[in-house]
This record gives structure tokens, sequence and C-alpha cells, in this order.
């Protein structure tokens, strides 16, 4: 079983914020965490009993961050491609870092069936593949790295109507906006 609960760094208690300023941050069972966590999170019982459920040294610590999307995911060869977190990592608050890598997998599949076949099995295909699936899946994952970050646990939903209406269309595009190659 996995579960987490996400606090904002300001609201991180010292000893904590001490660990991240020191590298001591991160990682399985730093003495104390616990405890820490149980009077950072009193106001939620649900919280602190899943906290004294757990044994300490199996409470892991982790800053959660994302990047500035790159739009460059091959080498210049255009036969080395990063996909999944290596090429969008984003905050899981969406819980879409798992499925725009699954996305990655089937779609770099299919580009690269679709050339080799055309190319009647050539590996000259290789770079137009992954050309292809760059070019396909570059804005969708650019965009919902965005989102996941603007939608980041901890912040307040958006009551503005037009900032609504762009958060419902956003999750619209996420969770319906993705038509497979195969």
């Amino acid at each position: 079983t996995s579960w987490y609960l996400t606090l904002m760094e300001d609201d991180a208690p010292p000893n904590v914020r001490e660990a991240m300023a020191t590298g001591d941050f991160g990682g399985f069972g730093r003495a104390g965490v616990r405890e820490e966590l149980e009077r950072v999170f009193a106001a939620w019982p649900l919280a602190v009993d899943c906290l004294r459920a757990t044994p300490e040294d199996q409470i892991f610590e982790r800053r959660l961050a994302d990047r500035v999307p790159i739009l460059e995911w091959a080498d210049s060869s255009g036969r080395v491609v990063v996909i999944g977190d290596a090429a969008h990592p984003m905050i899981p608050s969406q819980g879409q870092g798992t499925m725009m890598t699954w996305e990655d997998a089937a779609d770099l599949s299919a580009s690269l069936a679709a050339q080799k076949k055309a190319a009647k099995g050539s590996l000259e295909a290789v770079p137009t593949a992954v050309a292809e699936f760059t070019k396909r899946r570059v804005g969708r994952c650019n965009m919902v790295q965005e989102f996941s970050r603007k939608a980041y646990m901890g912040r307040p939903s958006p009551t503005d109507p037009e900032e609504v209406a762009e958060s419902r269309e956003r999750i619209g595009e996420i969770y319906g906006g993705y038509t497979p190659l195969c």
C-alpha cells in the first residue's frame, strides 16, 4: 500500500526545512520524521492515523518538483529519444505522469512500426519515426505538465468563472484529448 501527504515547503516544520537546506532531506527513515509530521497534520486525524500506522523507517520523504518543459527529446542522430519522466517530469497532483509515459511508449512503438513497414524493414526509418513521435507528443505532454503544476495540491482551486472554464477545458483535453496511433 502506498499513500502520501503533501505539504507546501513554507508550512514544513523547522526540522524538515533544515533537512532540506543541508541535503539530509529525502529517502526513508529520517529519525523523528513521524513525530514532526504528526504535529503538522494534527488538524487531520485520518492523516495522523496513517502516520501512526506506518513504521517510521517506511516513511519516505521526497520533494516534489518538475522542470521547465523541454522541446527536444531526441539526440541529433534521431536514434536516441527520452520518454516519460526523463522528457516531462510532473507533479503527481493529477496522477498523469505514468499515463503520459504509457502514451509515450505506445506512440513511439506505433511510429516505429509504421515507419519500419513503410521503409520495408530498414532501420534508416528510425529518425523519421522519432521525429514524428516527438512532434506528436511534445505539445500534449507539456500541456499536461503545465496543468499538473498549476493544479498542485495545496493550491486553491479556481473560483473565477473564466479560470474554472479554462480548468474544465484542460481537464477535457487531458482525459479525452488523446487518440492513440495504434
